[in-house]
């Protein structure tokens, strides 16, 4: 039980980075000029697809 609360912690913590990180990203960059493949490659690039996927998935 202990092993499942500490990863659902660094989930958590996870996707709070991964908000933050994108809020700043999105300060910076015009959204509305990127296609959706350059969004994915993005992601892809910085690791981060893998958890918005999973994120889909739950939706």
């Amino acid at each position: 039980m202990k092993d499942a609360y500490i990863s659902l912690q660094l989930f958590k913590n996870r996707l709070g980075l991964i908000s933050s990180f994108e809020t700043k990203v999105a300060c910076n960059f015009d959204i509305d000029e990127l296609n959706a493949e350059e969004v994915n490659g993005f992601y892809e690039q910085i690791g981060l697809n893998e958890v918005l996927n999973k994120l889909e998935c739950d939706k």
